[in-house]
């Protein structure tokens, strides 16, 4: 593969990749320095590319592998205020209200097993489909929609526990 035909084959991808990586590491600067390790990762094994039946799902694998592989090393935790700030760019009662749901959301999902919180990532927040889902975390169909829907309970639950926090349901 020269050249040319890696970039012009790769490219498209680098916003999801980015996307996928931003979102699991809430740092743009260190989002960006995955994706171009993954970029010199997929360089390096160009010739190895022509067995890959879903580039795509092969890329977002790896992104996942590498930030976890990065996480580890560094034991960081994310910063859910600076995601929450960043998305704040309107100051409206609706945009400051779906910020801290958005918020909320993310701090719940660490309440989640992994497996749980990358699918309910990859469907809720990036749009992907259970079969995409599937082939890019190694599951069957039937697997991904159990820890979906298993995520989207738990989450219902923590977030309504918040919610309900401090109220009383029997009145006097």
């Amino acid at each position: 593969m020269t050249a040319s035909e890696f970039r012009s084959e790769l490219l498209p991808l680098s916003d999801t990749l980015y996307r996928f990586a931003i979102s699991k590491v809430y740092d743009r600067e260190l989002a960006k320095d995955v994706v171009q390790e993954v970029y010199a990762k997929l360089w390096t094994q160009r010739e190895k590319l022509a067995g890959v039946r879903n580039l795509e799902a092969w890329c977002i694998r790896c992104t996942r592998n590498l930030i976890i592989d990065k996480q580890r090393a560094s034991k960081k935790t994310s910063d859910l205020e600076a995601v929450a700030e960043q998305r704040a760019d309107s100051h409206s009662d609706h945009a400051l209200l779906h910020n801290d749901l958005v918020k909320q959301i993310q701090e719940l999902m660490g309440h989640l097993p992994q497996r749980q919180q990358a699918v309910f990532r990859l469907r809720d927040l990036m749009g992907y489909t259970n079969p995409e889902i599937g082939e890019m975390l190694e599951m069957d169909q039937p697997e991904v929609r159990v820890n979906l829907c298993r995520a989207r309970k738990k989450i219902k639950e923590l977030l309504k526990q918040r919610i309900d926090y401090g109220l009383e349901t029997n009145c006097t």
